[in-house]
């Protein structure tokens, strides 16, 4: 069983800040008050960076009673722990991938039904996560929170930097494991632009 927990990661941000640890998420420290502001949108941010192997999901889609008005004949829910779509599919073969669909308001519109999809999903099971995506979650954590504790916006750079380079480690092993070369798709937007916010 992992030994990863919400903690953990918690503790791993506030230790490369130097700052004081928590015992739970939930105590009335300001350390941990300034983790919960930010936990779960950056978890979700770093879970839908890459397909990671403990988030992933394959599921036939609702289809929708209502229908889109043009350009598609069938509409179908996105499931709701669904953080990003994949692909999709109308068979049950990997080979039935279709490309002719839209995203709209939570729904799939295409001209296919029924239709599956492979998606990240939101996983809130943090003993599923592998220790490599954990790391590479901590360093965003304490790249965002360095101007907040330290006052250091030097430091949430160089706090970045520590996270691209954990991640892509991160994304090369998750890779390995599913026998994957390790490819980054077109979608792939974790970049130096990406960070804390720039104060003055």
């Amino acid at each position: 069983m992992s030994i990863v927990n919400d903690v953990k990661i918690a503790n791993l941000a506030l230790s490369a800040l130097g700052a004081d640890r928590i015992m739970s998420l939930t105590e009335n420290t300001t350390n941990a008050k300034r983790i919960n502001e930010v936990y779960i949108i950056l978890r979700d941010e770093v879970m839908s960076a890459h397909p990671w192997n403990f988030a992933l999901k394959r599921t036939t889609l609702a289809q929708l009673s209502s229908t889109p008005v043009i350009g598609y004949s069938y509409a179908h829910q996105i499931p709701t722990d669904s953080l990003r779509v994949l692909n999709v599919f109308n068979g049950t073969e990997e080979t039935n991938e279709i490309t002719d669909f839209k995203i709209e308001n939570d729904a799939i519109l295409s001209n296919y039904t029924p239709l599956y999809c492979r998606y990240i999903y939101r996983n809130e099971d943090p003993t599923k996560y592998s220790t490599t995506f954990a790391t590479a979650f901590s360093a965003r954590l304490a790249a965002e929170l360095a101007y907040p504790i330290t006052n250091s916006n030097t430091l949430g750079k160089v706090m970045l930097e520590v996270y691209q380079e954990k991640l892509r480690i991160a994304r090369v092993m998750d890779a390995q494991e599913s026998g994957l070369p390790d490819t980054l798709d077109n979608e792939f937007w974790i970049d130096s632009r990406i960070g804390p916010v720039q104060r003055r």
